[in-house]
């Protein structure tokens, strides 16, 4: 009986590790609208952040315009500071820019 307690204890941290690095794996890319440029990589919380602080269009939105403001906004705790530092790198010296996202 022991070492089936094991065995399953055994499978049931292969599947969580598993499930952990997809996760990991599953990045979204965010680019710059108008020049297609990569800006980096996001995590799923990451999107989920801008999915949730942003206005969409519709429900498969996959843009956002960016101000100063917009990363103030999304500053307040919820975004990680990688997000934020990839949007202020976005942004730049421009008043706004619109950038989107895709999953690999």
């Amino acid at each position: 009986m022991w070492s089936s307690i094991r065995i399953n204890w055994f499978d049931e941290t292969i599947r969580t590790a598993g499930a952990d690095i997809a996760e990991v794996t599953a990045m979204i890319d965010l680019y710059i609208n108008d020049t297609n440029q990569l800006v980096g990589s996001i995590t799923d919380a990451d999107l989920q952040v801008l999915i949730d602080g942003l206005e969409e269009e519709s429900s498969d939105d996959q843009d956002y315009y960016i101000t100063p403001a917009t990363i103030d906004l999304l500053g307040d705790g919820r975004a990680t500071e990688h997000l934020l530092s990839l949007l202020r790198q976005a942004l730049g010296t421009k008043e706004g820019v619109e950038i989107r996202w895709e999953r690999r």
